[in-house]
């Protein structure tokens, strides 16, 4: 028994001893940590309440900075991300055809050349936008043109319209028209850099401030007061097949300068000299899609300045050929002006004008004739969701003639937005001009856009 309690004591001691040397070796927090608390029932006790607890103010305290200035970043970060789509929101123009905003910021401004409020104009696209954007613009017209149409739905220019933006530099549009779903135009943008973006495709001609649609004679679409008997004085969207390079020579607030180089095949033969002298006379209908009838590119160019988005100027010009090839060339030679004027945010004033040469090679009582067109536009919103627009113009398609294709229009429209995405207009128009072979002379539209 003597011999059993000293080896027992001897295990003791040991025992005893080894804890000792053990709890030296253990990390700080386990080695303060009393014995009493190394059951697996006091290490239970100890992750609960009383020891984690403790831990997890100590630690609290000293990240508490850290996790502030993360909130803060990420806070600023959602701020900014909430600006960029509210703006974006702003900045989404429902009868986006027609370039036209309620918003007062500058940056949402329609006519400002840093934006790019309407989505289907890829000439007026800025380099470093979001990628990955799908946008679709579609409308439904309820119109009424006596003499050539009753009251009718249609779509106001195109069956619908799509922009894919896979990445902030690259952009591809295409518009498709009804009955036969041709696209009218389509265009892959480019920017090769901050200032330098390359067009290809079917592309926009930036003349004057078509966007898309042609303001000359008083109207956007100036087809829709134009009957089967009358010619057009440019097409109701002037798209062409070509390359164009877009510049932007200047940005800042108080003055952006942006300017257009482009080669394109151009207009061709096919209309009808109102003499019936010449045997060739341009078509300024809508372009074909397809091959040009001549080796001469018709090229042209552009430039615009907008000074502290209060006064801007601009002008166009646009020069080719439109004889068949192996006859006498013929050319085009067109030039335009254009300004606008904002007196206050609210308000806005436009006027344009444009000039055409027009050679006819082998004529007989004339070698060249002339064409011109001037228009005047005054905007005003209303608070955030109304805007009034008033606009006059006139267009003479051959000034040796005076016959049913020229025209002298008066109107206006109003505008309403009902939602961010959703846009009702209803606008009038009338040719103060009339002739005895005019069969319409007024045209009406109750519009509804849709922009997502």
């Amino acid at each position: 028994m003597d011999g059993l309690r000293k080896y027992t004591i001897l295990v003791l001691l040991w025992s005893l001893l080894s804890a000792v040397v053990y709890s030296e070796t253990l990390d700080p927090p386990f080695r303060d940590v009393p014995m009493k608390k190394r059951s697996v029932e006091s290490e239970y006790e100890s992750r609960s309440e009383p020891k984690i607890r403790k831990v997890r103010r100590v630690r609290r305290k000293r990240r508490r900075p850290r996790r502030v200035k993360r909130r803060r970043v990420q806070s600023e970060a959602e701020a900014e991300s909430e600006t960029s789509e509210s703006g974006d929101d702003e900045a989404v123009d429902l009868s986006a055809m027609d370039n036209e905003s309620e918003t007062e910021a500058k940056a949402s401004d329609p006519h400002h050349p840093r934006n790019t409020n309407n989505p289907h104009n890829p000439a007026n696209r800025q380099a470093g936008g979001e990628g990955g954007q799908f946008k679709l613009f579609f409308d439904i017209v309820l119109n009424y043109r006596p003499g050539i149409n009753p009251l009718t739905f249609d779509n106001y220019h195109t069956a619908f319209l799509v922009d894919y933006i896979p990445n902030p530099d690259l952009q591809f549009s295409v518009g498709v028209a009804p009955p036969l779903i041709v696209p009218r135009f389509y265009e892959l943008d480019y920017n090769i850099s901050r200032r330098v973006q390359l067009r290809v495709g079917r592309i926009w001609i930036p003349f004057d401030q078509i966007n898309p649609h042609n303001t000359f004679g008083g109207l956007w679409n100036t087809s829709t007061l134009r009957a089967d008997n009358q010619e057009a004085f440019l097409p109701d969207i002037w798209a062409d097949l070509g390359i164009g390079v877009k510049f932007s020579l200047a940005e800042s607030s108080n003055l952006n300068v942006n300017a257009h180089l482009y080669v394109v095949n151009g207009f061709q033969s096919g209309g009808t000299d109102p003499l019936a002298e010449s045997t060739s006379y341009p078509d300024f209908e809508t372009l074909p899609n397809g091959a040009d009838n001549n080796t001469d590119k018709a090229f042209g160019g552009r430039i615009h300045m907008d000074v502290a988005n209060v006064f801007g100027l601009g002008a166009s010009v646009y020069s080719g050929a439109y004889s068949d090839e192996g006859t006498q060339a013929n050319r085009i030679l067109m030039l335009g002006a254009d300004t606008q004027i904002r007196p206050t945010k609210s308000t806005e004033l436009r006027a344009g004008y444009a000039l055409m040469n027009v050679d006819l090679k082998g004529g007989i009582t004339r070698q060249s004739y002339l064409r011109g067109g001037l228009y005047g536009e005054l905007r005003q919103r209303i608070g955030r969701q109304w805007q009034l627009v008033a606009r006059g113009g006139l267009t003479q398609n051959d000034n040796a003639v005076s016959d049913r294709n020229d025209r002298t229009l008066v109107g206006g429209r109003i505008e309403w937005r009902a939602t961010p995405n959703l846009a009702l207009i209803a606008e009038h128009h009338r040719d103060i001009n009339p002739t005895p072979d005019k069969i319409n002379l007024s045209y009406s539209a109750l519009r509804l856009s849709i922009l997502f």
